[in-house]
């Protein structure tokens, strides 16, 4: 069973100073190194000292079901934001999860349909399917808008353009 791997980056001071934040994740499991493509899913958030405004994405993100799995399996997202579950299999899904404040349970929907959901309270959601007992999916609602996921390598790079900061993978 694979885990979910969020790695913060508290280096705050140190980014002011900065035009952008790299760096290359390498992952161990009892004190071995796992396959450096397994670093693509993780997460690599920043948060600032000094927050700005949180603007949630205006584009809808997705979190569909295809061959009895949620894909993509981690999706970060913003406070605020919406995110789709399209269910592309030809047999009923369900999209739930008891998590906290952004609890949620979109009931059966058939292949071609899909029910939207916003998130808008910060923190880790595991998303279920009650038809399919194996599925679950991970979406990490960030109350910061500076994250990405590492390339295969495990390299991920955050870049600073005035005020902003793009995620670059």
């Amino acid at each position: 069973m694979r885990s979910l791997l969020l790695v913060p980056i508290l280096l705050a001071p140190l980014f002011a100073w900065a035009a952008g934040l790299e760096g290359r994740l390498s992952l161990v499991v009892d004190g071995k190194p796992l396959r450096a493509e397994e670093a693509a899913e993780a997460v690599v958030y920043f948060r600032p000292a000094a927050p700005g405004p949180l603007v949630p994405s205006n584009t809808e993100y997705t979190m569909s079901t295809q061959r009895k799995q949620f894909v993509p399996h981690i999706l970060p997202i913003v406070v605020g934001s919406v995110v789709r579950f399209p269910n592309q299999d030809p047999i009923l899904h369900n999209a739930f999860s008891t998590s906290g404040e952004n609890a949620f349970d979109v009931g059966l929907y058939a292949a071609g349909e899909g029910h939207s959901v916003t998130f808008n309270h910060a923190g880790y959601v595991r998303v279920y399917c009650n038809v399919h007992h194996s599925m679950i999916g991970h979406i990490l609602v960030l109350d910061t808008p500076y994250f990405t996921h590492p390339d295969s390598e495990g390299r991920f790079s955050l870049a600073a353009t005035g005020r902003q900061v793009a995620a670059t993978s």
